[in-house]
């Protein structure tokens, strides 16, 4: 150690953990402690600027994990308190067995470095610039371009006679700094040589800079005026001047109380920046020579890190650099343009040959990201970044392109998008199976050609919640063959769902599929034409929910640890997402269990009235409520109805609700004027709940006069819908019980009228909004759709209409049709009830004097529409036929998540697969087809009669 401490360089040693044993005298001075104080790495950390240290130890913790070598960058706080960059690498110590034994690192500066590669960018873009300008007024409005308005506000160059007269400038920035700046020129021009300006800088060829705040006291007053003006922070103003030939000068600003200074450092840089320009406007022709100057071109562009290459004018490869050599191992008689294209990525060759067309047509630069192939067979991301060069005669004479490495920034970017779309996939939604689809779909748009996630059931088997490729056939032949052949207990995604652990098959060999014995089997998994698969498993803390599976079929990549690595991530929190939903699930339905005791278990249908209604408990917990509904009928044909919401939520709103439900149903019994019913509930209400309040609406309707009577306490109005589609709302007072004894109720009374739509709801209904009034027009406008004309289940349409998702409060929703609806509903997959609406519908076209062609036709239309639902939508479908003017609708509203609307004729005369809606399209007048969301598909169709 006493050797090493004569060392300039910091150097230190560690155990096999990371842990801090020997360090030199110089990693002292750096860390600042004392000769002899005890070393440690928190002493060294503490040194370490706040915002690399985490990254750093990240690095390090890697690095100790799988032993290898660490290369690190980081800001270092010296004794002055200021931060400089150092870079840190440490290399493992081997036993003969090859175990890591310890560790040995070096801290060196590395801030020059640093500062030169930030500049290079910068620099490197001037040089293609300045290869690619024809004349002097290019170069130089390209220069500012460049470094306006990234790097300053503005910049200006000003131009001198040989005599040293003023002779011209050229200016970049917004409108009003470039005429300000000319406004000064023409000042100076008459005024000698203004102290401060670019005049003294060029004469003197001494750089300037420039404190906006504080400018010398020698100024001339226009120059300070200018500053002023222009509200100039820092600015920089060197000689444009090569060897002896004086130019001008170059000038850059930065203007604003909130600009950043510029400082002693920018200063050599733009000095040898205005040095480069101006040997290249002195020689311009040298300039455009440099490609054809071999040994020039040839040393400048193997010392650079990216890819260099030069393309002749028709694109043909003329010389590649020494990096492009390294990086391929293709060099010498082999270099050509096939060896560039050959290790361009299959996927991305397109992308570059159509870059390539558009900038030999256009004749400007372009730029595209690829992937190439490494001398060891990986690929990696590289920016190719092509210019062209032109020549004498202003027209192009070779190409200059450029690569440069930016996989890691490239796969960080891939990687934490699809991080953010998976996260998405699981935001605004608890249902397990949309949620799992969602990222199904995220992983074969980045991972992989297929995806498959299978969670395991009650008996503890795994079957697939969802399966996502990029065609539709494909994914139903998956489905078919999970259908059939379902995971065994010995399968390999069965061993990774319950281990936990991960398996990646790298290769799927036709030999693996040759150990199933079923040869159907085999067959249907060989027409998959899997290459790799992944499996992870979904796992959160020690639960086990299934597996996630991913497979490429038709890339030609493998998967690699990378994607191990971000299936992993994706997996997780997946598996966050389905522990989430299960436990919702389990405590919604105690919830619902509850609340369903609380409401009757069934509603009237008698003298062709039809009730309807429907329950949503609230987002804000997953409690009971106190909404609710109920309707029953005497044995006169009477009904009674009633819906109310006690104030409150959970079982002290549950409670009160259940036994004033009761308490309205044991009042029917024996007293029918609803006003009276709600004053004794008032009064029970009072004396068993004095601190609660309720708002209810009771009614009674009686099917053989039509007559409507009905009392109001506080409730929301409720609409009467005709079947015409015209709404209105009946007339309601009264204030909520608990507090009625300020105003009795009153009882009212309306005729409904043969097809009308009673709909009565509790306020969570129309609070969607936030906003009561925009609530009851969001009502009003959902309850116009014609498919409430004939729909079955209303309330539950309703729902779905104005409340898609959970709603943020209960709602409570009860309908209730005198007559009319529906003239057919029955499961699409019954036949009988199928052939048996059938028959009808062709009766009643019969009945109207429909020709037997319409009459085929339209009973066409009617099988085509129940054969679609059947197919795509299995379910409940409702069926109805109205009168329009002359014509003859055909309406039907399946509960199904909807089908692609495609009208054309089918390429396969044997398709089956759009031949019905084509069909139908073909044999009407006029189709409309309507997603509703959430709940199915409203069809209308005018039929030829």
């Amino acid at each position: 150690m006493a050797a090493l401490d004569l060392l300039p360089d910091v150097v230190w040693f560690a155990d096999a953990r990371g842990n801090l044993t020997a360090a030199n005298a110089a990693w002292r001075r750096l860390a600042g402690i004392a000769a002899d104080a005890e070393i440690s790495g928190e002493t060294f950390a503490a040194r370490v600027h706040p915002d690399d240290l985490v990254v750093s130890q990240a690095r390090w913790a890697a690095s100790i994990a799988d032993g290898s070598e660490l290369r690190d960058e980081y800001r270092m706080r010296a004794d002055d308190g200021r931060y400089r960059w150092y870079l840190g690498r440490a290399w493992p110590l081997r036993d003969d067995d090859g175990t890591v034994d310890g560790w040995v690192g070096t801290v060196m500066p590395f801030g020059d470095e640093r500062a030169a590669r930030e500049r290079e960018a910068l620099l490197g873009a001037v040089n293609a610039q300045m290869g690619t300008a024809g004349n002097a007024d290019a170069l130089m409005e390209g220069l500012l371009a460049i470094v306006v308005p990234r790097h300053a506000d503005y910049g200006v160059i000003d131009l001198f006679r040989p005599d040293g007269s003023f002779e011209r400038c050229v200016t970049a920035g917004s409108a009003p700094v470039r005429k300000a700046l000319a406004v000064s020129r023409e000042r100076y021009r008459f005024a000698g040589t203004p102290a401060g300006t670019s005049w003294e800088v060029a004469r003197s060829g001494t750089p300037l800079i420039v404190d906006g705040d504080a400018l010398p006291a020698d100024w001339s007053e226009e120059a300070a005026r200018v500053n002023r003006v222009l509200d100039v922070c820092s600015a920089i103003v060197v000689p444009l001047a090569d060897g002896e030939h004086h130019l001008g000068a170059l000038a850059i600003a930065r203007t604003g109380e909130s600009a950043v200074a510029f400082d002693a450092a920018d200063l050599p840089f733009y000095v040898d920046l205005a040095a480069r320009a101006a040997a290249a406007m002195r020689y311009a022709s040298a300039t455009r020579d440099l490609v054809a100057s071999e040994r020039r071109y040839r040393t400048l562009a193997d010392q650079l890190p990216e890819m260099v290459a030069v393309f002749r004018s028709d694109g043909t490869l003329q010389y590649a650099n020494r990096r492009w050599s390294e990086y391929t191992g293709v060099e010498g008689e082999a270099l050509d343009r096939a060896a560039w294209a050959a290790a361009t990525h299959d996927g991305d060759s397109g992308a570059l040959h159509d870059a390539w067309e558009r900038g030999m047509r256009g004749g400007g630069p372009f730029e595209v990201q690829t992937r190439l192939r490494r001398n060891d067979g990986t690929y990696r991301w590289f920016l190719q970044r092509v210019v062209p060069v032109l020549d004498d005669r202003e027209t192009i004479g070779s190409w200059i392109a450029t690569a440069t490495d930016i996989d890691e920034r490239k796969r960080a970017e891939d990687a934490l998008r699809v991080v953010v779309e998976a996260a998405s996939a699981f935001a605004g939604t608890l249902d397990t199976s949309v949620a799992l689809q969602r990222l199904a779909d995220i992983a074969i748009e980045h991972l992989a050609d297929w995806c498959a996630v299978h969670i395991y059931d009650e008996s503890r088997r795994l079957h697939p919640a969802a399966i996502a490729h990029r065609d539709p056939a494909r994914v139903r032949l998956m489905r078919e063959y999970f259908r059939r052949y379902p995971i065994a207990e010995s399968a390999t995604a069965e061993v990774v769902a319950s281990s936990g652990e991960p398996s990646r098959i790298t290769e799927f060999a036709h030999d693996l599929a040759g150990t199933i014995e079923d040869p159907n089997q085999r067959a249907l998994l060989a027409s998959l034409g899997l290459r790799s698969i992944l499996y992870v498993p979904l796992a959160a803390d020690d639960e086990r929910y299934g597996v996630f599976t991913l497979a490429i079929a038709e890339s030609e990549r493998r998967f690699t640890e990378e994607d191990v690595q971000l299936a992993t991530l994706l997996a997780q929190r997946a598996a966050i997402a389905v522990g989430n939903a299960r436990l919702y699930e389990r405590q919604s339905e105690v919830a619902r269990t509850l609340q369903a005791s609380f409401l009757p278990p069934s509603l009237p249908s008698v003298g062709g009235v039809v009730c309807d209604a429907v329950y949503a408990p609230g987002t804000s917990d997953l409690t009971v409520g106190g909404d609710w509904y109920d309707a029953f009928s005497f044995d006169d044909g009477l009904l009674e109805l009633s819906v109310g919401d006690v104030a409150g939520h959970g079982l002290d709103a549950a409670v009160p609700m259940g036994k004033m439900r009761q308490a309205f149903r044991a009042l029917a019994v024996v007293e029918r004027d609803p006003a009276r019913i709600l004053a004794i509930a008032d009064s029970v209400l009072r004396r068993e709940h004095p601190d609660i309040f309720v708002t209810a609406f009771v009614a009674t309707y009686q099917p053989s006069s039509r007559r409507l009577r009905y009392a109001n306490a506080g409730h929301p109005a409720p609409f009467i819908r005709a079947a015409s589609g015209a709404l209105r709302r009946l007339e309601t007072a009264g204030i909520p019980l608990g507090l009625s004894q300020f105003a009795p109720p009153v009882t009212l009374s309306t005729a409904l009228r043969h097809g009308d739509l009673f709909v009565a709801f509790t306020d969570g209904l129309i609070e969607v909004t936030h906003d009561i009034d925009e609530g009851e027009r969001f009502v009003a406008d959902a309850l116009a759709h014609p498919a409430f004309d004939l729909c079955s289940t209303p309330a539950a349409l309703l729902r779905a209409l104005v409340v898609p998702t959970i709603p943020g409060d209960d709602v409570a929703i009860l309908t209730m049709r005198t007559g009319g609806g529906a003239n057919w509903t029955f499961d699409a997959n019954d036949g009988r009830a199928a052939q048996a609406a059938r028959e009808a519908f062709v009766a009643r076209l019969t009945s109207l004097g429909v020709r037997d062609d319409d009459r085929l036709a339209c009973e066409m239309v009617f099988g085509e529409i129940v054969g679609n639902v059947a197919r795509y939508t299995p379910g409940p479908v409702d069926l109805a036929v109205r009168t329009r003017g002359h014509a003859q609708v055909l309406m039907a509203l399946d509960r199904g998540p909807g089908f692609p609307w495609t009208p054309e004729a089918p390429r396969d005369a044997y398709a089956e697969n759009g031949r019905g809606l084509f069909l139908i399209e073909t044999l009407s007048r006029e189709v409309r087809i309507e997603p509703l969301a959430g709940f199915g598909t409203y069809i209308e169709v005018a039929l030829v009669t």
